[in-house]
């Protein structure tokens, strides 16, 4: 493989991220770029042994010569290459010598419009990300989603009891999961805000209790969160891991936010992050206890933490709105099928985080509502090595 093959390989746990955000700045910024996609991952598993990746790889090499030419190899093997402008001669080099490989495999093999494609960016981006999607393997919700794949049996009090006692003893550390909230700006490049924590939910369901569902049940749920608060608090207090962080968000409970564990958080906050934390709170906290939530809230005010409300929709807003001195911000999910997004009068949309901005559907139909800020597969900044904005 030549030398700039090899360079402009990204590694496979990167590869994912790495092609979404290249997919966002075609959506965000209006560039054009062609994509070939190999779907090494459907041949049979005797062609695609480590030898004959490393010979499939090496076949893309004339397409790494063409302009901004970037590969990325999915956990799935499938193998995805971007590039600007005409390259038609070299794309022909790299399908022929693929083609060649392919030829000495076994008869058995899918036929090639299932193994190769060719498609632009930013028109086929939904495809690209929903590839993307199903190249990794089943994570589970980030963030505490506990949503994802199928129907799963919820806890009961005794096993969410038996749950609780194993969290004593397990290290969280491995579950934490970071999702960028990003400012667009009028150039459509995407701005790093912050990173909500959390912890991936499906992921610990999946070790400590299996065919369950954290989030099933409301109810036991907001017991279990109250623990898992206490525990997230717990790790994050640890001065190695404040001493070089840039802001970030958390979700916690009202229980959270005035417990021990957030004294203890805040007492080892670095002075610089100040300011740069936000918290988030849920809608159903407000409407269940409104003085309790503005007892909390003005309890993290007097200590500079911004409070965002998730879990909103519109006619929350309406109802409660985002102004300074009482809700910082506002997060708000994408619903696809809603005929207008709108806003409610007197929402400054400067407050609104969308998320579940998956598709250029949603980022579009965000921009039309003026709104800024963003979290979903198309909210990645434009420069990873950019430093923190807020």
């Amino acid at each position: 493989m030549s030398a700039i093959g090899f360079s402009a390989w990204t590694s496979t746990a990167e590869a994912p991220a790495a092609l979404a955000s290249v997919v966002q700045s075609c959506v965000t910024a209006g560039i054009e770029r062609q994509a070939l996609i190999l779907r090494l991952g459907r041949l049979p598993s005797a062609c695609i042994r480590p030898h004959h990746l490393r010979l499939f790889r090496a076949a893309l090499d004339p397409l790494l010569d063409a302009d901004r030419a970037s590969a990325f190899r999915l956990p799935d093997e499938t193998v995805v290459v971007v590039w600007r402008g005409g390259a038609e001669k070299l794309l022909a080099r790299a399908l022929a010598a693929v083609r060649h490989l392919l030829a000495d495999m076994p008869a058995q093999l899918p036929p090639w419009e299932q193994l190769a494609e060719v498609t632009t960016l930013p028109a086929s981006a939904e495809p690209m990300l929903r590839l993307i999607a199903e190249s990794e393997p089943a994570a589970g919700g980030v963030v505490g989603t506990g949503t994802s794949g199928p129907r799963l049996a919820p806890l009961d009090a005794k096993l969410l009891e038996s749950l609780e006692r194993s969290l004593a003893q397990t290290d969280l550390s491995s579950f934490v999961r970071r999702r960028p909230v990003c400012r667009l700006d009028e150039q459509g490049v995407m701005h790093l805000q912050w990173e909500e924590r959390g912890l991936a939910l499906d992921d610990l369901a999946a070790m400590l209790v299996p065919g369950r569902s954290l989030t099933a049940d409301p109810w036991l749920f907001l017991r279990l969160a109250r623990t898992l608060d206490r525990r997230l608090l717990t790790l994050l207090s640890e001065p190695a891991e404040l001493r070089h962080a840039s802001p970030f968000a958390l979700d916690l409970t009202l229980e959270g936010l005035l417990g021990a564990e957030f004294l203890r958080f805040d007492a080892t906050l670095p002075a610089s992050l100040r300011g740069g934390v936000v918290i988030n709170l849920r809608a159903a906290d407000l409407l269940a206890d409104g003085a309790a939530f503005s007892f909390a809230r003005d309890f993290a005010h007097a200590r500079h933490y911004r409070i965002a409300l998730h879990g909103t929709t519109p006619h929350l807003l309406a109802a409660f709105p985002v102004r300074p001195g009482a809700i910082d911000l506002a997060q708000l999910r994408f619903t696809p099928g809603r005929a207008a997004f709108e806003l409610p009068p007197g929402v400054d949309p400067a407050s609104v985080v969308l998320a579940d901005t998956d598709t250029p559907n949603a980022l579009e139909r965000g921009r039309a509502a003026g709104i800024r800020l963003f979290k979903g597969a198309l909210a990645r900044p434009n420069d990873p090595a950019a430093t923190f904005t807020f």
